[in-house]
């Protein structure tokens, strides 16, 4: 292959690279004039958040700086992190224009999962969320008022599909140990009740001595109590309570 040959290849690919950078370039820049927006929002300004996937509903409302998930507290900062992945939407690529493709990127009234944010008692962004897009982690997403669609770079489609007991807090009880004063214990007709004096020896109230190193290490279990799950209304029904020791702790004030 002559030099005058090889010279022609290497231009042909320089242009071809030309022209691949510039239609990338019109790209992005026609889906950022019509293309995927959606209002700046915070977790301070938002009122509650309603994500309907099939028959799941999840309800998070604001409460001054707390949150609640369908009545009960919500773990952590999860609100925070859904924010956080509406504000990672920045790079969403159109995929499609028309109401033809929502059904094969399940992003349909019927199969797609729907996630409102309200704002002031109204809706400020109301989105339907299909399937998983190309890469991870992405989603096919579009506004409830627009057809096009787009894949988003981001875990909404992940947090859109999370069940209500994913969003509850699992915290039962935290306890300071050195503000442990007393504890009362009760397993069933058996009870007693335990006193820590000012030199940290704990005692039966009755006034025998008590294994105070034993009493630490049982009352350092109860320090962070975190559930691993929760019970089905089945299974709260059919719980026997009244098998299980009972204990209360008597913190310094």
């Amino acid at each position: 292959m002559s030099a005058k040959t090889l010279a022609r290849i290497a231009i042909a690919l320089v242009v071809l690279v030309v022209l691949w950078g510039a239609s990338r370039i019109l790209s992005h820049r026609s889906d950022s004039v019509g293309g995927w927006s959606v209002p700046a929002l915070t977790m301070a300004e938002a009122d509650s958040i309603g994500i309907v996937n099939g028959k799941d509903t999840v309800n998070l409302r604001r409460h001054n700086a707390d949150w609640t998930v369908n009545g009960w507290p919500v773990a952590g900062e999860q609100p925070m992190g859904l924010f956080k992945a509406l504000g990672d939407t920045a790079g969403a690529e159109l995929v499609g224009e028309t109401v033809g493709v929502h059904q094969q990127l399940g992003v349909d009234s019927t199969g797609a999962a729907r996630l409102r944010v309200y704002r002031g008692g109204n809706a400020a962004l109301d989105l339907f969320l299909g399937k998983p897009g190309a890469g991870y982690p992405t989603v096919y997403a579009r506004k409830a008022s627009d057809p096009k669609t787009y894949m988003l770079h981001s875990n909404l489609g992940e947090l859109s599909k999370r069940p209500v007991d994913d969003w509850r807090s699992k915290h039962i009880i935290t306890l300071v140990l050195d503000s442990i004063q007393g504890a009362d214990v009760t397993h069933g007709r058996q009870a007693y009740a335990l006193t820590r004096d000012k030199d940290h020896h704990w005692q039966f109230k009755g006034g025998a001595a008590a294994d105070s190193a034993k009493v630490t290490q049982w009352i350092d279990h109860f320090k962070d109590v975190e559930a691993s799950g929760f019970a089905t209304p089945a299974q709260a029904d059919s719980a026997h309570f009244a098998a299980w020791a009972a204990g209360e702790f008597e913190q310094m004030k």
